[in-house]
């Protein structure tokens, strides 16, 4: 996994919703230049969408020129998939080798600037941090609400991170360590679940029954007529006042 590359994604990236997942997906597996050689089926686990979907979000991501598709030639002859970082980054895209559309049929090399030293060890900290006092994630801009927000639109981010940190606060032995990746996978899940329809849902509070609205109505009438020296005493009346009226005139 190349946080750097995954970065870029994130940031630069003009994909969005399926295609964004699947962008971000073959990022989690590139190295540092952006290549990386994964199944259909493997990104479409990873993204959490069909391998129709995938191969449709493949094809989107090479016309936005951001990815490049070599066939066959990985290992065992499997695609290499190289993200574009120079492209993503905005910069001149002149040392890399253009391909005809649906990528090259043999294997050519990208010439990419390699990450200097500290970019990559300040990339490899998780700028994300959960301050268990205040049960509040600290590290989380603007920028990382509009990202989230833009790949997982069917769910409040904001909402969905709160209860991400409740869930943080109750379960104290199974604190994450790389917090960007647990809120993602927190908004990725619920995000399917709103898509397949299967989001919790909040049970609203259910009317009486005609039974429990009788017994009600009969319980307020008998304070009314009784007050509060004698209550009615059942009898084979379903009001309960006739053996009671039966007692008083004896």
């Amino acid at each position: 996994m190349s946080i750097f590359v995954t970065s870029l994604v994130w940031k630069f990236s003009k994909s969005e919703g399926s295609t964004l997942l699947v962008a971000l997906a073959i990022a989690d597996f590139a190295d540092d230049e952006g290549r990386a050689y994964p199944a259909v089926s493997t990104l479409a686990a990873k993204a959490r969408v069909s391998e129709r979907t995938t191969q449709y979000a493949l094809a989107q991501l090479v016309d936005l020129n951001e990815l490049r598709i070599e066939r066959g030639t990985g290992p065992r002859g499997c695609n290499t998939y190289a993200v574009q970082v120079q492209n993503l980054r905005g910069a001149n895209s002149a040392g890399v080798q253009n391909t005809a559309e649906g990528g090259a049929t043999h294997c050519t090399q990208t010439v990419i600037e390699p990450p200097k030293k500290k970019k990559e060890k300040d990339a490899a900290r998780d700028p994300i941090r959960f301050d268990a006092k205040t049960g509040d994630f600290v590290g989380i801009t603007d920028d990382d609400l509009a990202m989230w927000a833009k790949a997982y639109p069917l769910v409040d981010a904001r909402g969905e991170i709160t209860r991400a940190s409740c869930w943080l606060i109750s379960n104290p032995t199974r604190q994450k360590q790389q917090l960007r990746r647990f809120i993602t996978n927190w908004l990725s899940k619920a995000n399917r679940d709103r898509e397949n329809g299967t989001a919790p849902r909040i049970a609203s509070p259910r009317a009486p029954s005609p039974a429990q609205d009788k017994n009600a109505h009969r319980d307020a009438f008998s304070a009314h007529l009784w007050g509060n020296t004698q209550q009615p005493q059942k009898g084979s009346d379903d009001d309960g006042i006739v053996d009671v009226v039966a007692t008083q005139v004896e």
